[in-house]
């Protein structure tokens, strides 16, 4: 007997399958935030315990610290892992994506696990995958909502994106941070929108809101404050260093480079040198939402 539960992130709804007598789920926050209400699902999520998480016969097709992808059969077996430790014995759990049947994910987690936390249910199911196939993007990124709409902080970290969604919280009344480590980002009837995600680093800020994509400022640190607008290829190549891309799956790496080109073309994609201090919320407001002109 299955039990099951419903999540809705960026407007992509999930069913949650699972054997209750196998594995008992734990509610945490942020994720609970996420579920919704019993509707027509866009992708069942089937949970399945396994003795073990057998070694695949072939080469992976993609490695990283955290995950190996495999192709075998005309289905791709994406397992993960924690950093620096990705022996067999480690993994986590194993990501069955059969093309023929992309509405229905398989993903098999060790016997031993009795107990999973909705993180470690979002971490293995593949989240990331299963909305970069539908043209969603994670982008690496601190999200505030300001004015009703949606301004991405994006760079690499230590940077300095919760230092400035901060700095925008402190110094323009009314703004809120959606979350201080990811986004999502999308096109939707011709507009450009931003999501909230449920994992959110370290910062601990997350809340499912969706609205309006405003700009993307991708951030480095400055001794004064300058702004510059990035278009076509440039604007798309810094965009997508520090999107999440599968690039084990040529279906969904072409869909996230698809959508970064629409938002690229629609929203406007800022670099700005700045300082951690109220002046550059000031300057980056009079360009957003003033019309004023960015530095040469």
């Amino acid at each position: 007997m299955y039990g099951s539960i419903q999540y809705t992130v960026a407007g992509l709804r999930l069913q949650i399958n699972w054997q209750p007598y196998m594995i008992k789920l734990k509610k945490e926050y942020p994720y609970s935030a996420y579920m919704s209400q019993e509707e027509p699902c866009d992708v069942n999520v089937m949970i399945r315990p396994a003795s073990q998480l057998m070694r695949r016969n072939t080469d992976p097709v993609f490695a990283s610290s955290r995950n190996r992808a495999y192709y075998e059969y005309g289905k791709i077996y994406r397992y993960r892992g924690t950093f620096l430790n990705v022996d067999e014995e480690n993994w986590l759990g194993c990501q069955v994506i059969d093309p023929l049947e992309e509405n229905v994910i398989q993903v098999y987690l060790p016997c031993r696990q009795k107990t999973m936390t909705e993180g470690s249910l979002f971490a293995a199911m593949g989240l990331d995958y299963l909305l970069s196939y539908r043209g969603k993007v994670v982008l690496h990124a601190a999200y505030i909502q300001c004015l009703g709409q949606a301004v991405l902080f994006t760079a690499p970290s230590g940077t300095g994106k919760s230092t400035q969604a901060e700095l925008w919280r402190q110094h323009r009344p009314g703004t809120r941070i959606v979350n201080g480590d990811r986004a999502v980002f999308s096109v939707e009837d011709e507009r450009t929108m931003a999501h909230g995600f449920p994992f959110c680093g370290s910062s601990g800020i997350s809340h499912n809101i969706s609205c309006p994509l405003k700009a993307i400022v991708v951030l480095r640190q400055g001794k004064k404050n300058h702004l510059v607008r990035l278009v076509g290829a440039q604007a798309a190549t810094i965009l997508l260093s520090e999107c999440m891309v599968p690039l084990w799956d040529r279906i969904a790496t072409q869909r996230v480079m698809d959508t970064v080109t629409q938002v690229v073309e629609q929203c406007p994609i800022y670099l700005y040198h700045c300082l951690p201090d109220a002046s550059a919320v000031e300057h980056l407001y009079h360009v957003i939402y003033e019309g004023g002109k960015p530095d040469e």
